[in-house]
């Protein structure tokens, strides 16, 4: 389990960036992240989608599937759907801070 601090500005948007250390068998893993939705909100499951994609199943145009999002809890769970990933970055998630203060995002692959 990975946690990162963010401090947050009310209206900013930022990009969350979901590394792989080895790339090999990353098709295998389901990738699960926690944030407070009190704090944050998801623009976008997946940046790379070139549009704010906010629905479960496969993203269009990429190597990701969305299997739950949860915006009320703040929990989201995707995979790859493939081991071809470039520069070892598996999803870029984009999120909105709701409000001014500090908050944590969590980060874990199964």
């Amino acid at each position: 389990l990975n946690s990162y601090t963010i401090n947050c500005k009310a209206g900013n948007q930022f990009d969350y960036t979901i590394y792989a250390d080895n790339p090999v068998n990353v098709s295998f893993r389901n990738f699960i992240i926690n944030y407070d939705p009190e704090m944050l909100e998801v623009v976008s499951l997946c940046a790379e989608a070139g549009s704010n994609h906010l629905t479960t199943g496969i993203v269009s145009g990429t190597n990701i599937n969305i299997l739950q999002y949860d915006p009320q809890s703040g929990y989201i769970k995707f995979k790859c759907t493939s081991d071809t990933i470039l520069k070892n970055i598996v999803n870029v998630i984009k999120f909105r801070c709701k409000q001014d203060g500090k908050t944590d995002i969590s980060f874990t692959s199964l």
